[in-house]
């Protein structure tokens, strides 16, 4: 009985290891979108851009902040 309560426990340390560790490569992915999308040129030759600012709903449906909205003329 004490046998498959450690194989549980070492199970369950094991699984939340992993998972810290995913979640911490998906952060940094996440903050390396956030960069390249912020390289993303206001002129592209005579075409100027402008920002137009999106809710904060916006980003939490769809969950993240690698994304841009502008217009260009």
């Amino acid at each position: 009985m004490q046998k498959r309560y450690l194989i549980i426990i070492a199970i369950m340390l094991l699984t939340s290891v992993l998972i810290h560790f995913l979640s911490y490569d998906t952060y940094y992915e996440a903050e390396a979108g956030i960069r390249a999308v912020k390289k993303i040129p206001l002129e592209f030759g005579q075409w100027q851009g402008k920002d137009i600012p999106l809710d904060e709903q916006i980003y939490e449906i769809l969950e993240t902040r690698s994304i841009i909205n502008r217009a260009y003329h």
